[in-house]
């Protein structure tokens, strides 16, 4: 089991009472090229990746269906005939996919342009903050909580309460270098065995790169909507989020984000409200509407989660 900490981000100040806006971009890599993506038909490129002077080659085809998507890149270093194979894994309503490198590995020096070529480098980020790699999204840690508990069958809490200082404030996407073996081995691995085991025992010999994990942060939200109020404790909600300020200790974090949604663009918060210090959050997903009743301490510690027959606001 991997633990997860939390990156504290310096936030900025809006109006009272407005809305807080998503000014963030979505991945901007140029390496999956431009063009209308047209599946199961490749398109091939040419340019120097890793800068050595030497022209590399590259195609990209991509796959999918109603309700997932994703790509096969193809990279052969100086045009050769060795072909690196790096496959996406995508679901049209899940913010985590997984691109993994195939069992030939990525050259070293390709590992960092293929990453910024395919989702541009200010959207790089490290599972912790560093003094030269900035840590990932309390967003993206509260998911990645969550997907790993599903992954373990263990009971979900609906996440760590990772307390923020300032006020609530959207995500951007985001992506993250896995490297084998390590503490994401158990994550990725169901991704990994859908194509091949053999990957999997390959990077553990050469301690090099299995892959990236993507958070596509930007869908959580075009905006966080002021709600209700109880005591010291606002509720900010998105598309697909609940956000807590503590207006008392001012700091704030994601109370809940959906998971379970069958299309992120189709919104899958239906409303939250909030009694003392419970907190009730009404959610549409693949299994119909949900309520989910959270409780916290005083000091705002989460007492966990449960959830309670769905009724009918209009009816209670």
């Amino acid at each position: 089991m991997f633990s997860f900490i939390s990156a504290l981000i310096a936030l900025g100040v809006t109006l009272p009472g407005a809305p807080l806006p998503n000014p963030q971009r979505s991945f901007d890599g140029p390496l999956l090229g431009r063009e209308p993506r047209a599946f199961d038909r490749a398109h091939e490129a040419r340019g120097d990746l890793d800068g050595d002077g030497h022209v590399d080659c590259w195609s990209t085809t991509w796959s999918g269906g109603s309700g997932f998507g994703g790509f096969t890149l193809a990279v052969r270093p100086r045009c050769g005939s060795r072909t690196t194979s790096l496959t996406s894994f995508s679901s049209f309503g899940d913010f985590i996919s997984a691109v993994v490198i195939g069992e030939l590995g990525l050259p070293p020096a390709f590992v960092v342009p293929v990453r910024d070529g395919l989702y541009g480098r200010t959207h790089a980020r490290c599972l912790v903050t560093t003094p030269t790699c900035q840590g990932i999204d309390p967003a993206f840690e509260w998911v990645l909580s969550e997907k790993h508990r599903q992954t373990l069958r263990a009971p979900s809490r609906g996440g760590p309460l990772l307390w923020q200082p300032g006020r609530p404030v959207l995500p951007q996407a985001e992506v993250v270098t896995v490297r084998g073996p390590g503490a994401w081995r158990s994550f990725i691995e169901s991704y990994v065995v859908e194509l091949d085991p053999r990957i999997l025992e390959a990077r553990d010999q050469a301690g090099d790169v299995l892959g990236f994990l993507t958070f596509s942060g930007d869908w959580l939200g075009s905006e966080l909507v002021r709600g209700p109020a109880c005591g010291p404790w606002q509720l900010w909600t998105s598309e697909h989020g609940v956000a807590i300020e503590d207006t008392r200790r001012h700091r704030w974090g994601w109370l809940y984000i959906g998971t379970h949604a069958d299309k992120l663009r189709h919104p899958s918060m239906v409303g939250a409200s909030c009694v003392d210090n419970t907190i009730t959050v009404r959610t549409r997903g693949e299994g119909g509407t949900r309520r989910l009743v959270f409780a916290l301490d005083d000091a705002g510690r989460s007492m966990g989660w449960r959830e309670v027959e769905d009724v009918d606001p209009a009816r209670e």
